[in-house]
């Protein structure tokens, strides 16, 4: 019996082992499947944003072979779907003459695991070929051993052709310095980084003298013109322009040579340099009659030329100090002192662009191309240019203005014209999303009125609610892509129907890509449906990356799709509208935007057209 009785105790320690045994194992089930689900998570996560990458990603075998790409990828290389190129060997994407480079460049990844900024002549499917630039990766599994490659390219085109213009705009510079009669030299932190053939013939010294780290600059300068020199440094850095002065030049040999320059403030690679063109004046110290002659050829010269000089006082009204006989003639006057009596503020044909002008110039200091509307005694009107520049007295304020106003009437009508074509383009091409999708008709061309409102109660320019006019009367464009059933559909859209639908500002931006418009509209268009927390698509942009003209697209859209009947749904009403931007203003909708919007229907009678 005592022997029975010791089985059973072992038994049941057994069966307690075998349940704790099963504990165990279901614990270490549900880690497994807990690990499963963050590994799959962190994939999605990766192809993510792998997916949303500007840049191409490509991942090969160590042999060459594409294992996976990029939708990046399939489109800078020219083919439409993935498979076009998975199975190739990525020497096949690059020019002959390049290949042998990049395959030095494999096994030197496979030895340092990184090769960056690679710049190869890539090949489109079509035989075409790009300037690429490609980051490389080696791949290795967790025991270390080396699994794959994977390569980040980006299409360089647009840069070499900036840094070939670049070196072009370079190269005439040095062709016009060499060749200029004055000396011009590019002083930074007291070095000389270049002087032109001209300097070396003033002051004596060879460039190479002039060039080196210890060459003292104020060796050059005379005693009495260090203080002006030093100062006129100090002010450039300081941003502010200062006007030409004379002073004094040491030559090699002794010799005083008097000089007058005119100097600004550059960016000389990456960093503040002062810009020096000087030019000898001791011939003409002793030369007044030569001098006065040169003064009168330059009278004559700013009466003959035939854009509006003047200088007139910075106070609202303004009475001109000089002009030319050009812009009397372009202000309808019979001579300059016929005008000078006149109110600078009455040649505008609305007097408070006047004061916005001189606001703009009193702030920073020169405004170029201001466009303005002008009238005549004889009630006629124009466009003109204004560029002007303000001219402070000792106290640093602004006391007068020294600018250039050009006729531009025929040249706004060009652009009014162009305007009116590209208009008439946007509807057409409107007119094609709405024949496919009956039940939005009109959808588009509703919320460009409601946003062009917005904007300009929200002060923008006539020609920024222009641009955002535009963007919307077109911002549906990618549903062309959609299938009309899906469009049209009576019920709730299934996840994957709701995903394609997400596709269409992105289809739209791509559509428009290429088309030329005076403003940004593609940006527009693919932020329509961003929100300000985030949770818009296709990017997830948030805040201030998303453009106010985009914020006003997306208030406008929301408010007339609601306010419409939807074949999923009846017209929810204007009020519910409303109240949607109004619970959500500031979190997913642009407060200033959705207070603009509310203004326009419930005070000032905003009506759908």
């Amino acid at each position: 019996m005592a022997d029975d009785r010791k089985t059973k105790a072992e038994l049941l320690q057994e069966l307690a082992a075998a349940r704790a045994r099963i504990r165990e194992l279901e614990e270490h089930e549900e880690n497994l499947r807990r690990a499963e689900r963050q590994a799959w998570e962190l994939e999605e996560k990766y192809a993510s944003l792998v997916r949303a990458n500007p840049d191409a990603v490509t991942a090969t075998d160590l042999e060459g072979k594409i294992t996976f790409v990029s939708p990046r990828t399939v489109e800078i290389h020219g083919g439409s779907k993935e498979k076009d190129l998975l199975g190739k060997n990525a020497l096949e994407l690059i020019a002959p003459e390049d290949r042998e480079r990049a395959q030095a460049n494999m096994a030197r990844t496979m030895e340092e695991g990184l090769v960056r900024n690679a710049e190869y002549k890539l090949l489109r499917l079509d035989g075409s070929s790009f300037d690429g630039e490609l980051d490389a990766a080696l791949i290795k599994d967790a025991e270390g051993t080396a699994t794959a490659f994977i390569a980040v390219t980006r299409d360089i085109t647009a840069r070499k052709r900036a840094e070939e213009a670049l070196r072009e705009s370079e190269e005439k510079f040095r062709n016009l310095a060499e060749e200029s009669p004055n000396m011009i030299c590019i002083n930074q932190k007291g070095r000389i980084l270049y002087v032109n053939k001209k300097a070396e013939e003033i002051i004596g010294y060879t460039r190479e003298e002039l060039y080196t780290s210890d060459f003292d600059f104020f060796k050059v300068i005379a005693p009495d013109s260090y203080e002006v020199v030093q100062r006129s440094y100090e002010v450039h850095l300081r941003g502010e322009e200062i006007p030409p002065y004379e002073l004094s030049f040491v030559a090699r040999d002794g010799e005083r040579i008097d000089a007058l320059l005119t100097s600004r403030l550059i960016k000389y690679e990456g960093e503040d340099a002062v810009l020096a063109i000087v030019t000898d004046v001791t011939e003409h110290k002793r030369a007044e009659d030569a001098l006065r002659e040169s003064e009168a050829q330059l009278r004559a010269l700013q009466a003959n030329i035939p854009v509006g000089l003047f200088r007139s006082t910075a106070d609202r009204n303004g009475h001109l100090v000089s002009s030319n006989p050009a812009l009397a003639k372009m202000m309808g006057f019979a001579s300059t002192e016929d005008m000078a009596e006149e109110s600078v503020a009455g040649f505008y044909f609305n007097a408070n662009d006047r004061g916005r002008f001189i606001e703009q110039v009193s702030s920073a200091g020169v405004v170029s191309d201001y466009e303005v509307k002008f009238k005549r005694p004889d009630g006629s009107t124009f466009w003109g240019s204004l560029s002007a520049r303000a001219i402070t007295d000792e106290d640093g304020h602004v006391a007068f203005l020294d600018g250039i106003l050009e006729d531009i009437t025929e040249r706004r009508r060009a652009i009014d014209k162009m305007k009116q074509t590209i208009r008439g383009s946007v509807d057409a091409i409107s007119k094609i999303v709405e024949k496919r999708d009956p039940y939005t008709s009109g959808h588009q061309l509703r919320v460009a009125h409601l946003a062009r409102a917005l904007a300009a109660e929200l002060g923008l320019s006539d020609d920024r609610a222009e641009g955002i006019f535009m963007a919307a009367v077109v911002h549906d464009i990618g549903k062309i892509s959609i299938p009309e059933g899906m469009l049209s559909k009576p019920g709730m859209l299934n996840e994957l129907e709701y995903n394609i639908i997400k596709s269409h500002p992105q289809v739209g931006c791509d559509i428009l890509e290429h088309v030329e418009f005076a403003w940004p509209i593609t940006d527009y268009i693919i932020q329509h449906h961003e929100r300000l927390d985030g949770s818009g698509y296709p990017f997830g942009l948030d805040g201030d990356e998303i453009t106010i003209e985009a914020r006003i697209l997306s208030v406008a859209d929301v408010v007339e799709a609601m306010s419409s009947h939807r074949p999923y749904r009846p017209a929810l009403g204007l009020e519910a509208a409303l109240d949607e931007v109004s619970e959500y203003k500031g979190l997913l909708y642009d407060e200033k935007v959705v207070d603009a919007c509310l203004r326009l229907f419930r005070e000032k009678d905003f009506q759908f057209g």
